[in-house]
């Protein structure tokens, strides 16, 4: 084994072999930056909508919400109030698809509902989903074939007020 890393240092450099959990990033200094801005960009949305959104839940109790993904595309859906500021529910859609970490791009299907309230002093998301991963197409039934399905449910602090 010794003579294989002497072989990878020689021809790559490297002092140590890469661990498949902690890669080196591409460039030098800058770990993960798509991440740190995923993660400016997240708190950015939730100060935008923190205060409205505590007036929404102390106002009118938990708020439930749905979701469907897959295929490129993500959604959630709120029974909102006539008259709702709808700016604010994008964000909402948004800042909770982030914090959820539902994913939108890939080959599967993913519903999933939750409810957003507020426990104490701070809001809160309990959810649960069914992830099914897409593995063939029948041409025959015009109709998408998938695999077993992966649920996942949790509770998770959004912020506190």
């Amino acid at each position: 084994m010794s003579i294989i890393n002497k072989l990878l240092r020689l021809f790559t450099g490297n002092k140590q072999p890469q661990s498949a959990a902690a890669p080196d990033p591409a460039v030098p200094g800058m770990p993960f930056s798509w991440s740190r801005s995923n993660d400016e960009e997240t708190r950015a949305m939730e100060l935008r909508i923190k205060a409205w959104l505590v007036a929404c839940l102390r106002r009118q109790g938990p708020m439930p919400f749905s979701w469907e993904s897959g295929s490129d595309e993500a959604f959630l859906s709120f029974s909102e109030p006539a008259g709702a500021d709808q700016q604010y529910f994008y964000d909402l859609e948004d800042y909770l698809i982030r914090k959820l970490d539902i994913p939108s791009a890939g080959e599967f299907a993913m519903n999933g509902n939750g409810t957003v309230r507020i426990t104490g002093n701070t809001v809160k998301v309990q959810y649960s989903s069914v992830l099914r991963e897409l593995i063939d197409y029948d041409e025959v039934n015009e109709k998408e074939v998938y695999g077993a399905e992966e649920q996942d449910s949790g509770e998770l602090v959004l912020f506190t007020i």
